[in-house]
C-alpha cells in the first residue's frame, strides 16, 4: 500500500480519478471527491451510498424515528407513508417490507457515522488502537439509541432475500471504514486488511446481537471488539491466506 504526504492544497486539486494513491497524508477534511479519515483517505465511491431522492429520504428519516422512539413494530409501511407524506404505493414500491426500509436507515446511519469520523477522527498511534477506537465509537453511536438500534439488528437478521444487496452493500462500506484503521499495520496487504475487516465486523455484530438479546450489557460489546481487535491484527498471517 503506498501512502504519501501533500499538502491540502495539492490533495484538494486532485479528483478520485486522478488521485495517484488509495491513501494520502492529509488534514482531516474534505479533498475533492476524496472522503478524508483523520490522517488517511478512502474514495468517496468506496464509502458513501448512493444519494437518495427526496421522498426516498423521507422514508427512511421517517422510519429511523419511528423505531427510535417505539422500536421494530412502530415501522408499520402505512404509517411510514402517512408521517412521510407520501403515497403508500410510493413506498411499497421502494421498500416492499419494513426490513428493507430499516436496512436501508442503516446504510444512512453508517453514512453518518462516516461524516462523524470525518469532523472528529478516530484517535490512536497504532493500527490497533485506530481499530479498537473505531469500534468503540461505532458502538457508542449505535447504542446511544437502544429501541432505533435493536430494530435495524432485527432487521439485519431477518433474512428477507431482498434486503441482502442493501446488507452487502452496508457491510462493505462498514468494511471499507474499519480496514482505513490499518493503513499503517506491518503485516498483510489492502487485500489483507480487508479480510481482517470483515472478520472483525463479523465479531462485532455477534456481540450487538448478544447485547440486543439481553445477554450482557454494551461495555462488554467494547471489551470483545478491543480483544478481538488485539488478537485478529498482531496474529501472523496462516499459510496459504492473503497477504
Amino acid at each position: 500500500m503506498e501512502i504519501v504526504a501533500v499538502s491540502d492544497s495539492e490533495a484538494s486539486a486532485w479528483s478520485s480519478a486522478e488521485c495517484p494513491v488509495e491513501h494520502v497524508l492529509v488534514s482531516s477534511v474534505h479533498v475533492g471527491d476524496l472522503y478524508t479519515f483523520g490522517w488517511w483517505t478512502l474514495k468517496v465511491k468506496h464509502v458513501l451510498m448512493p444519494p437518495m431522492d427526496d421522498r426516498t429520504l423521507r422514508i427512511v428519516t421517517t422510519a429511523l424515528e419511528l423505531a427510535e422512539k417505539d422500536g421494530f413494530d412502530a415501522v408499520r409501511l402505512r404509517d411510514v407513508a402517512a408521517k412521510a407524506d407520501v403515497a403508500l404505493g410510493t413506498v411499497y414500491r421502494r421498500f416492499p417490507t419494513k426490513e428493507d426500509i430499516l436496512v436501508a436507515a442503516l446504510e444512512v446511519q453508517m453514512e453518518r457515522l462516516a461524516l462523524l469520523i470525518q469532523d472528529h477522527p478516530v484517535t490512536g498511534d497504532t493500527a490497533v488502537e485506530r481499530t479498537a477506537s473505531c469500534f468503540d465509537v461505532m458502538t457508542k453511536l449505535l447504542i446511544s439509541k437502544p429501541a432505533l438500534a435493536r430494530a435495524l439488528l432485527r432487521a439485519v437478521a431477518s433474512g428477507v432475500p431482498e434486503n441482502t444487496e442493501r446488507i452487502a452493500q452496508f457491510h462493505g462500506t462498514t468494511t471499507s471504514v474499519i480496514a482505513a484503521m490499518m493503513f499503517d499495520l506491518d503485516r498483510g496487504d489492502a487485500a489483507w486488511h480487508e479480510v481482517l475487516a470483515g472478520l472483525l465486523q463479523d465479531i462485532w455484530f455477534a456481540s450487538l446481537v448478544g447485547w440486543a438479546g439481553g445477554l450482557h450489557g454494551p461495555e462488554k460489546v467494547v471489551t470483545d471488539m478491543k480483544l478481538a481487535t488485539e488478537l485478529l491484527l498482531n496474529a501472523p498471517i496462516p499459510e496459504g491466506a492473503a497477504g
